[in-house]
This record gives C-alpha cells, structure tokens and sequence, in this order.
C-alpha cells in the first residue's frame, strides 16, 4: 500500500512541476506545520479537491475584507502552491497549502517558503480532506 501511494505522490509531483503551479513536499519538510501527524500522499482527486476547498477559502477571506485594495486581494492565478499532506491524530488526511506570488530566489520545489511578511502575496491555509473544510487561513502583516 505505501508504496503505491509515494507512487500516487510521485507522478503528481513530476506532471505538475513543469507547469509549477503547485508542488507536493514531504512532511520533514515542515513538521512544525501538523502536530502529531503522519506523512500522507496525494492523489489527483485529492488534489482537485484542494484546489475546489483553496477557491472557497478564499472567497471566504475576500467577502470578510471587502474594502481591501486592490493589492491586498488574492488572485489565485497568480499564486504557487506548496502542498504538504499529513494523517492527524483522528486519522484524517489534512494539506498546509501555502501560497506565494514570487518565491523570494527559494527553491521552492525543495523548501517551503517562510515568510514573516510580504501581505497578500504570501498566505497559507490548512484543509481538512477527509471533512471537506478548510480553516486557520493566515494573510502575512505588510511588514
């Protein structure tokens, strides 16, 4: 079984680097992310419903801040995507997405972005798969 899954993880990773729209690291890569959490991979579906759960995050977060400047909203299209999927203790699959509209020179294929501020360009958002909900969506300060 795990092996079929890290090969599930692995042609996902490889056909959507070329279009470097999102990239799937593993969870070493930010374990302070999930707490007692397992790795997990994905699937195509899984990563279709991340994306649906990613858009409803953030109509959500645009309808809370509607006077924000034109600057200050998200506009997926021009975001990267950096997915790291876990099993939770209640044995639910769960994705830290973390988005960003310029990598700062990080390879991001190999390291998660951390960045303290930036505003709009850089937010992330954790999603609960197996309930369908997202939650603790994070917009980082102007700095």
């Amino acid at each position: 079984m795990a092996q079929s899954q890290n090969k599930k993880h692995t042609s996902v990773l490889k056909e959507k680097q070329q279009d470097t729209t999102y990239v799937i690291l593993p969870y070493s890569a930010a374990p302070w992310v999930f707490k007692e959490a397992k790795p997990s991979a994905l699937t195509k579906k899984d990563v279709l419903e991340i994306d649906h759960l990613l858009k409803e995050s953030v109509k959500e977060y645009q309808a809370k801040h509607p006077s924000a400047q034109e600057n200050e909203r998200v506009d997926l299209k021009k975001y990267q995507r950096q997915y790291i999927a876990v099993i939770n203790n209640k044995g639910e699959k769960e994705v830290w997405v973390n988005c960003f509209c310029y990598n700062m020179g990080v390879d991001f294929y190999t390291q998660v972005l951390d960045i303290k501020d930036g505003g709009s360009c850089f937010f992330n958002v954790k999603i609960n798969l197996t309930q369908k909900k997202h939650y603790q969506f994070t917009v980082n300060s102007n700095g």
